[in-house]
């Protein structure tokens, strides 16, 4: 699903409401505040079709600012729709990206190098995992935290210090010396033991009076505190704080004698406890007041305290006192490295636009300006718009009300009195409110919802467009409230059900209070909290109910954290966590089993290989594993990454554990470990592997470099995403979890006060956890957009506190001093209560129609043999089926008499991604193309061994599971092993320049121990013998294992060049090892292919490529020369078999010997099932 209109669909479409209004006009500067699904993106495209049309400008002068670069690409490609080719022409850049375009072509103006390069993720993480070396930790712990390391730490500090434009320099002014930061926290000590010493009281018995002059007591030690202080900024900034509170100690001594009476013996008695609340008087010394318990009777618990506040601040201090060294190390070493990284675009820029020559200069070269979803900009990126609209020809769009980007630097005031202030008289502003995309019930929802926000700069009410705004339906909502009782599920379980349950009636097109039926992809659950969707997960699992997880999300996958576990196992035995769920969610072990193993021995994997499998109660499952187990281990220094993940699919058939959503999630792991290494070769698995995928996602999390990325829906399953990921589409049904006060709690942001105080506010001048209530407000107000049809609110209140004796949060927030601008009633957020108040009348309570404990799964869900089957009966039938496919008895039959399409296993003409090959994939086809489409296009599962068939060395049918896929030396090592140590010895003896025979021996001795690959060491040691014995072993060995990716025609082919070696008479020479038993013949691709490839990589010319048979066949040296003829003679069969490698398929075969050895002979076409 999509927003309003977002396709292409709407090309023809009209202006509707007050677009046409908005696009003939031609004044400027405008600001359209833009409701949800009233289409501001066709408003903004038509404005730049009407410029161009009436030949205002040109395409290419016109700039257009997005987000995302998938909203710069919907622009053009919308503008070519209406405009033919010139809408390609207008500029649509990300705001980073038009950065990052000026700093290209003025580099030297903004103090850069010509060559400098954006930094990815990794390279940042790299960066600050040096930095962390660099400091002297005195406050932070230097091993981390539960959640982040340091090096995540760091970077997470450093992204909100240059989201607002903070440098080392800024803080290093601001922040004293550590001692101080010390003297200062031990201050705060000091003021909560004279607030528990002179402000603790019961009564009023002793009158205001005297409990005004221990007020006033209280306040000479604040003023004693307060001349202790020095003259750094931040002791100025704590001296004026403490000002505030000597005048809130004023505040409340007039508050006591104006409500004395009620205080001394009426409602309010409870309220002569509030000035030691408030300066943590009756906290435990030295920490702060967080538990109900910590507040005395009769008063509310408050989310802070003055002193607690402070501590805070200071603690914020204190990390930034350590950080900024990492900070300064930080940038000295992205600066030597020539790097640029992603919050660093902007500020470069914005620095060079403020030089009026060279602004007039960058700015000129556009006549008009657009900017899309102008809300979620931050500072820097107001001050960019400015500088290149200084000839005031600007439109920007957004909509104040669904700014939810606050917590990542945005600031909604830049669409808002910021805006007004810098562009007023000539300021034009317009409004979209024509709903086209919901029913006007759920459009009411959301207005309400907004209006209740404070300060709202807009007073827009949206109104539903055609027949959707007389619906009087689209509106039902779900209180999850468990029951009670001792089998009473809890409140995450519960709601799920409840959830479950629902989707799977409006799936089946039989839940009652819904006429419609709906399709998978029509309905999302739209979540606030990652971990909202873990619940829901475990249900849909179990229901059956496909499902995708969105975005973020999809890090949240049961079967994808199985194969992480697997690869963690294996690249690092002793975590026993990971060996655990291995053997529980894989192979099955129950609980019983676990213990026992996990008692037997100190690590677990210790326990897999030495336990005896009688003494468990599932020997079987448990051989398997520990076979598969020794498998990976014995493989894992051989492969690469990529090779060892594919290996682990096919050795452990784990696929078939997954549910269809998971192997769909896998993509995303393969697309991460696709990315690992330098691009073109990837090293064993290992633990630094292990750190990429830990660090991959919390690089996510602390740096900006997609801050409000669009999510994709799922086009065949529910989909779950976070509200902010959803945020630009639309489905026809939302359910919306988990709206509980507790679970939209309002928090403050780490950074933001300090933030604010370095750039001149005082941290008690900015209401954090204010502005996080008011942007919980516009999330909601988000959520609740996203529905065309049917809005599904599921929730429950809390159980409501009488305040004891009338204090109310409202009533202390007025003993508060005015210049303080915290207010303690901003703590709460009880959406589920404003949600009620806000229901339309027409709501539906779908309450008692979903408190059944699991989805009804008696109705029939499917046809068989003529048949409707029930859910139950379904499930029995697919595993009956199952069952005799294991035993051999299930009948072969014709496709379509089970319904499956007669051109299902046609040739897919136009492959659906871009092929890479390789010589041995060139290989592969030339055996047997589907055995190329399953190994090298799709990497399919194959069965469990136990379903493949088995053969002699005649080709007959055999009993044994073990057909070898590898020749066996007498030492019990296979070929492949001894290549692999020799080309590895190769490789190590080349990179450390070593020439002597003893020299590589040694080296292939060491790494026969650390690869475990002893057996192999005997023939490999022969191996480097017969090297020494050709003459290559008096040549000059330049390069190992040398990467390429080439383009042949329209193909991408990779590999690796064993060595390239200069001879004695100057010439180069590429040569690979061979370790076998039989010598290559004249017309193989391979060797012309390095010749291909070294044209390349090389600008000497490379004509003779050869073999060095270090094998049973050498010691022997094989060299080929090639010139133009004989070279385009080898690229004419390379392309041949490119051409049939790239159109490879399912539906081709070739039967023959080598199907005894294909791990995918399960397939009757390799004839060995018999008739």
């Amino acid at each position: 699903m999509s927003g309003v209109f977002e396709e292409d669909d709407d090309v023809d479409e009209g202006p509707k409401g007050n677009q046409g209004e908005i696009i003939e006009t031609d004044d400027f500067p405008m600001r359209v505040l833009a409701g949800a699904g009233t289409g501001k993106t066709f408003t903004m495209v038509r404005k730049v079709e009407h410029l161009l049309r009436t030949e205002q400008t040109s395409p290419q002068n016109v700039l257009a600012l997005t987000f995302t670069n998938k909203a710069a690409d919907s622009m053009r490609r919308k503008l070519n729709a209406r405009l033919d080719t010139a809408g390609y022409d207008i500029d649509a850049y990300t705001y980073h990206s038009i950065c990052h375009s000026i700093l290209k072509e003025y580099p030297y103006y903004a103090d850069l190098p010509s060559g400098f390069t954006v930094a990815s993720d990794a390279d940042k993480f790299e960066l600050a995992e040096n930095a962390v070396e660099e400091i002297e930790y005195q406050f932070v712990n230097p091993d981390g935290s539960y959640r982040h390391s340091p090096p995540e730490a760091l970077l997470n500090f450093i992204s909100s210090m240059k989201q607002e434009g903070v440098r080392p320099a800024d803080l290093e002014t601001y922040l004293p010396s550590g001692e101080v930061l010390v003297e200062l926290n031990e201050m705060a000590d000091r003021i909560e033991t004279a607030a528990r010493n002179h402000l603790r009281r019961q009564s009023l018995r002793d009158g205001a009076d005297a409990f005004c002059d221990d007020l006033e007591t209280f306040a000479l030690e604040l003023q004693l505190e307060q001349k202790s202080l020095g003259t750094s900024p931040l002791e100025e900034d704590i001296g004026a704080y403490l000002q505030q509170l000597i005048e809130t100690t004023e505040t409340i001594q007039a508050r006591i004698r104006t409500d004395s009476d009620a205080i001394d013996h009426g409602a309010k008695q409870a309220a002569v406890r509030i000035p030691a609340v408030l300066f943590s008087g009756y906290g435990s010394e030295g920490n702060r007041m967080t538990r109900k318990s910590d507040f005395p009777t009769g008063i509310p618990k408050l989310p802070f305290t003055l002193i607690d506040r402070l501590r805070t601040y200071l603690e914020d201090c204190q990390r930034a006192a350590d950080f900024v060294t990492g900070y300064r190390a930080y940038e000295t070493q992205r600066l030597d490295s020539e790097l640029v990284d992603f919050d660093d675009l902007i500020h470069k820029a914005v620095e060079l636009l403020r030089d009026d020559d060279l602004a007039a200069e960058i700015a000129g070269q556009w006549d008009y300006v657009f900017c899309d979803e102008f809300q979620d900009t931050d500072s820097i990126q107001f001050e960019l718009v400015e500088a290149l609209a200084k000839h005031n020809r600007l439109f920007v769009v957004g909509d104040d009300d669904q700014a939810i980007y606050e917590w990542r630097g945005a600031n909604s005031e830049n669409i808002g009195s910021k805006l007004t202030a810098t562009y007023q008289p000539n300021l034009i502003d317009k409004e979209l409110d024509l709903n086209f995309r919901s029913k006007q019930p759920i459009l009411n929802l959301a207005n309400d919802a907004i209006t209740a926000l404070e300060d709202r700069r807009s007073d827009k009410q949206l109104t539903a467009f055609g027949k959707k705004r007389d619906a009087t339906d689209g509106v039902a909502y779900i209180d999850t409230s468990p029951p009670d009782g001792e089998d009473a599920l809890d409140d995450d379980e519960y709601q799920a059900n409840q959830i479950t349950t629902a989707i799977a009636g409006l799936l089946r097109g039989d839940f009652d209070p819904v006429e419609e039926s709906y399709d998978l992809e029509d309905i999302a659950i739209l979540v606030r909290k990652n971990r909202h969707a873990e619940p829901l997960i475990q249900s849909f699992g179990e229901a059956g109910i496909p499902f995708e997880l969105v975005g973020d999300l999809a890090t949240e996958s049961v079967g994808v954290e199985t194969v992480l576990a697997y690869l963690r196992a294996i690249a690092a035995p002793s975590d026993d966590v990971s060996v655990r769920r291995v053997l529980l969610m894989r192979y099955r072990l129950s609980e019983a089993d676990l213990r026992l193993l996990a008692d037997s021995a100190d690590r677990l994997i210790d326990a897999v290989f030495s336990a005896n499998p009688s003494e468990l109660s599932e020997p079987e499952r448990f051989v398997t594993a520990r076979d598969h187990f020794h498998h990976l281990f014995s493989r894992r220094h051989l492969l690469s990454v990529q090779q060892l993940y594919h290996e682990l699919l096919h050795t452990t058939d784990i696929e078939w554990f997954l549910t269809h959503t998971e192997r769909r999630e896998l993509k995303g792991l393969e697309e991460l470990i696709a990315e690992y290494g330098d691009g073109t070769s990837q090293p064993p698995l290992d633990a630094d592997f292990l750190d990429y995928l830990d660090h991959h996602d919390s690089i996510t999390d602390v740096t900006d470099s997609a801050p409000n990325e669009q999510g994709e829906s799922a086009s065949d399953a529910v989909s779950i995403m976070t509200i902010h990921k959803a945020k630009g589409l639309d489905f026809p049904v939302v359910v919306m979890p988990e709206l509980t006060a507790d679970q939209w709690a309002p928090r403050a942001r780490s950074y933001a006060d300090l933030v604010e105080a370095v750039n001149g506010c005082g941290f008690w001048e900015a209401d954090q956890i204010k502005r996080d209530q008011q942007e919980a407000r516009r999330l909601l107000h988000v959520g609740i957009t996203r529905a065309e049809e049917q809005l599904i609110l599921c929730g429950h209140g809390e159980a409501p506190e009488t305040p004891d004796e009338g204090v109310t949060l409202d009533y202390i927030q007025r003993w508060i001093g005015d210049g303080i601008r915290w207010d303690v009633s901003a703590s709460s957020f009880p959406v589920w209560e404003q949600i009620q108040e806000s229901l339309p009348a027409s709501a539906q309570d779908w309450t008692e129609l979903v408190s059944e404990a699991s989805p009804r799964q008696t109705e029939a869900v499917a046809t068989y043999d003529g048949g409707e089957l029930t859910y139950q009966a379904a499930v029995e039938t697919v595993l009956d089926q199952a069952d005799r496919l294991l035993n051999g008895t299930l009948s072969d039959g014709e496709p379509a008499s089970i319904n499956i399409q007669s051109d299902a296993f046609t040739t897919i003409e136009t492959p659906s991604i871009r092929r890479s090959h390789s010589y041995t994939s060139l290989g592969t086809v030339e055996d047997c193309a589907r055995k190329h489409y399953l190994d090298h296009v799709v990497y399919a599962p194959e069965l469990p061994r136990r379903l493949r068939p088995s053969v002699d060395s005649d080709g007959s049918e055999t009993d044994t599971n073990d057909a070898p896929s590898v020749t066996a030396t007498d030492t019990g090592a296979s070929n492949r092993e001894i290549g692999v140590l020799f080309h590895e010895t190769a490789e190590a003896a080349i990179d450390r320049n070593r020439t002597e025979r003893s020299e590589w021996r040694e080296i292939c001795e060491q790494l026969a121990v650390e690869r475990g690959l002893e057996q192999a060491l005997e023939d490999a040691l022969d191996c480097v013998d017969r090297f020494f014995q050709t003459p290559v072993a008096d040549w000059t060995l330049l390069s190992a294992e040398h990467s390429f990716g080439i383009e042949i025609e329209d193909y991408y082919v990779v590999g690796e060049i064993d060595c390239l070696a200069r001879r004695p008479d100057g010439e180069l020479v590429v040569l690979d090892y061979k370790a076998t038993e039989s010598a290559k013949g004249e017309t193989n691709r391979q060797l012309p292919l390095y010749i291909l490839a070294c044209e390349e990589l090389f600008e000497e010319s490379i004509t003779t490529a050869g073999y060095v048979y270090v094998g049973d066949v050498g010691p022997d040296i094989d060299l080929r020369t090639y010139d133009d003829d004989r070279l385009e003679d080898a690229r004419t069969r390379i392309l041949g078999g490119l051409q049939k490698a790239n159109t490879s398929s399912y539906a081709d075969y070739t039967t023959g010997e080598h199907c005894k050895w294909c791990p995918h002979n399960e397939l009757p076409c390799s004839g060995l099932h018999g008739e």
